[in-house]
């Protein structure tokens, strides 16, 4: 995979995070790929576990080829871009779906998701979990929230006084 960069201002100062990605679970037309995401910024290094719906996929051409020669195309169907991956409708292109891989996460994707998990430190679990629609007396739920509080804290030392110009960035 390439290395993927985004750049934003800190102040009069442009500043970059290169994004590495590593595939650790392709999923499939019906499950969510697995992703380690690897942050570079100022010389410091962080990874991050991403996971990536499956609408986010795309042909595989090599796949498709060997999809064409499996079944036919219906009428009205010159080939399998013609289908829309994101909503199949038949049983035909629920087949056709099959012959998809995952794309790479962006880099903005990532960072937003990253901010997003941040702002856990402003709650206490119980207002945390009733604000994204968690059972506070879910044990599932707690262990999202420290997750969060982990990846959070990893994110904010990973970028360091930088975390505050990144985040306005975003808003």
């Amino acid at each position: 995979m390439k290395q993927l960069e985004f750049k934003f201002m800190d102040g009069a100062v442009e500043k970059t995070i290169l994004m590495d990605t590593i595939v650790v679970d392709e999923g499939d037309y019906q499950t969510p790929s697995k992703w380690v995401c690897v942050l570079h910024f100022d010389g410091r290094s962080a990874n991050f576990d991403y996971t990536q719906g499956s609408w986010e996929r795309v042909w595989d051409f090599r796949n498709n080829l060997h999809a064409r020669r499996l079944t036919p195309y219906p009428k009205g169907v010159q080939n399998a871009c013609m289908v829309n991956i994101h909503n199949p409708r038949t049983q035909y292109e629920f087949e056709l779906v099959k012959f998809t891989k995952p794309t790479q996460p962006e880099t903005e994707s990532v960072i937003e998701c990253l901010l997003l998990d941040s702002n856990v430190i402003n709650f206490s679990f119980e207002d945390w979990a009733k604000t994204v629609g968690f059972d506070p007396d879910s044990r599932k739920a707690e262990r999202v929230y420290f997750a969060c509080r982990e990846n959070s804290d990893k994110f904010r030392g990973l970028l360091g006084s930088s975390y505050d110009a990144l985040d306005e960035f975003f808003q």
